[in-house]
C-alpha cells in the first residue's frame, strides 16, 4: 500500500509538467491554435493500433508463459510503426505526425519493458517530457514575439525529443540498458515472433484501440461541426486528467500485481479494491472541478468548461476506476467478449454523434451521450471479471 501511495505521489510530482501544460498553454496560443494542437497530440494515439496487441501480448507471454520475448517485440515495432506512422500522415495530411506517431508506438513498447521489470517511476516520465518541452517551445516563441513551429512540426518535435531525452534517463537511473531497452541484439525469425506476440495481444489492443475511437469521436464530431467549441472541449479534457491520472497510477501498478497474483485472486478482495479506487475518484474529481472553476472564474473563460469537464469525469471515471481491474480480462481470456462490447459502444457512440449533431445538439450533449455509454461499457467489464474469477484457474 505504501507502495502504491508512494508511486501515486511521484506521479503526480511528475505530471506537474502535464498540468503546467494544460493550464499554460491556453493561454500562450490563440483558441484556434491550441484546439489544433490537441487535436495532432490526441491524434498519436493512433500508434496502439499499429502495435496489432503486440506490446500487450508480451505482458501476456511474460505472465502467463514465463517467455520473456522483448527483442522481438521491439524489432517488430520497429517495423510496423515506422510504415503506419508514415500511412497516418499521409491521410491525415500531416507529414509531422510521422515522427510523433512514431515515437509514441516506441514509448508504448518501452513503458512496457519498465513497467514489467517494476521500473514504475522511470516508465511513467514520456509524457510529462512531452508536455515540458511543447511548452517550452511554445513559451519559446510567445517571449519572442514570434508566430513559432507550426502545430504539426510543434507536436512532433516534442515527442521526438522527449523520447531521446526518457531514453537517456532510463539509461542513466535504471540497470536496464539503451541496447537493452532499444532492442540492439541479435534476434531471429522476428516478423514471426512478432505476429505470434500479436496474436496473444491483439484483442486486448484492439479493444483499447476502439476505446482510443470512441474518446476521438466527440472530438472529431466538435471539430467537424462546432469548431469554435473544440477549445473549451480540449481544455475540459485536460482538466479532467488530473483525476484520471491517479487512478491510472492505480491500474498501472495492479496490471502487474494481478498477474502475479492470478490464480489467487478473488473477486471480493477485488470489488473492495474497487471500493478504495472509487473513493478516490471522488476526491480527485472534486480537485479537478475546483481546478476548473478556478481557470474559468479567474484565469481565462472558456465557455461551458465546468459543464464540459464534469460530463467527462463522469464517463471517463466510471470507466477508468473499473478499467483497474481489466487486466483480469486479459489473463483469463475473455478479452474477446471485452472487445466485442467495445466494438458495439464505438458503433454506436460515432452513429448517435453524427445524429446529434446533425440536429444542431450542444457538444455537451454529446459528451452526455459518450458517458452513458462508457458507463454501460464498464458495468458490463465489471460482469466479466467476476465471471473470470469465479471460474477455476490453472
Amino acid at each position: 500500500m505504501m507502495e502504491l501511495r508512494s508511486f501515486m505521489l511521484a506521479r503526480y510530482a511528475a505530471y506537474a509538467i502535464v498540468a503546467a501544460d494544460i493550464l499554460l498553454l491556453p493561454l500562450l496560443l490563440s483558441p484556434s491554435a491550441y484546439g489544433e494542437i490537441e487535436y495532432l497530440r490526441y491524434a498519436t494515439g493512433f500508434a496502439s493500433f499499429m502495435l496489432i496487441g503486440s506490446h500487450t501480448g508480451y505482458l501476456y507471454s511474460l505472465y502467463s508463459e514465463g517467455r520473456d520475448r522483448y527483442t522481438t517485440l521491439v524489432h517488430g515495432g520497429y517495423m510496423v510503426l515506422l510504415l503506419g506512422g508514415i500511412v497516418v500522415a499521409l491521410v491525415m495530411n500531416r507529414p509531422a505526425l510521422a515522427p510523433a506517431i512514431i515515437c509514441a508506438g516506441l514509448a508504448a513498447i518501452f513503458e512496457k519493458r519498465l513497467q514489467a521489470s517494476k521500473n514504475f517511476y522511470l516508465a511513467i516520465l514520456y509524457r510529462p517530457l512531452v508536455s515540458g518541452l511543447v511548452l517550452a517551445m511554445v513559451a519559446l516563441a510567445w517571449l519572442a514575439v514570434t508566430p513559432g513551429p507550426e502545430g504539426g512540426a510543434l507536436v512532433a518535435a516534442g515527442f521526438v525529443t522527449a523520447l531521446v531525452a526518457w531514453i537517456l534517463l532510463v539509461w542513466r537511473f535504471s540497470p536496464i540498458g539503451p541496447a537493452s531497452l532499444l532492442g540492439l541484439c541479435p534476434s531471429r525469425e522476428v516478423v514471426r515472433g512478432f505476429l505470434a506476440l500479436g496474436r496473444r495481444g491483439v484483442v486486448e489492443n484492439m479493444a483499447t484501440g476502439l476505446l482510443f475511437l470512441f474518446l476521438f469521436a466527440d472530438r472529431w464530431l466538435i471539430r467537424v461541426v462546432q469548431p469554435d467549441a473544440l477549445p473549451s472541449f480540449s481544455l475540459s479534457f485536460n482538466l479532467a486528467q488530473f483525476a484520471l491520472i491517479g487512478i491510472n497510477s492505480i491500474g498501472y501498478v495492479a496490471a502487474v500485481r494481478y498477474g502475479e497474483d492470478f490464480r489467487s485472486l478473488n473477486f471480493e478482495a477485488v470489488s473492495a479494491a474497487l471500493k478504495r479506487v472509487g473513493v478516490v475518484f471522488v476526491l480527485l474529481a472534486g480537485i479537478s472541478m475546483t481546478l476548473a472553476w478556478i481557470y474559468d472564474r479567474w484565469i481565462a473563460h472558456y465557455d461551458g468548461l465546468l459543464g464540459g469537464t464534469a460530463l467527462i469525469l463522469l464517463g471517463s471515471g466510471v470507466f477508468f476506476v473499473i478499467a483497474t481491474t481489466s487486466a483480469i480480462i486479459l489473463y483469463a481470456n475473455l478479452q474477446i467478449r471485452s472487445t466485442l462490447a467495445t466494438g458495439i459502444a464505438v458503433a454506436l457512440c460515432y452513429t448517435i454523434g453524427m445524429w446529434m449533431a446533425a440536429e444542431g445538439c450542444s457538444w455537451h450533449m454529446l459528451l452526455l451521450k459518450s458517458a452513458g455509454l462508457l458507463i454501460l461499457l464498464s458495468l458490463y467489464n465489471l460482469h466479466l471479471v467476476r465471471k473470470a474469477l469465479g471460474e477455476p484457474r490453472g
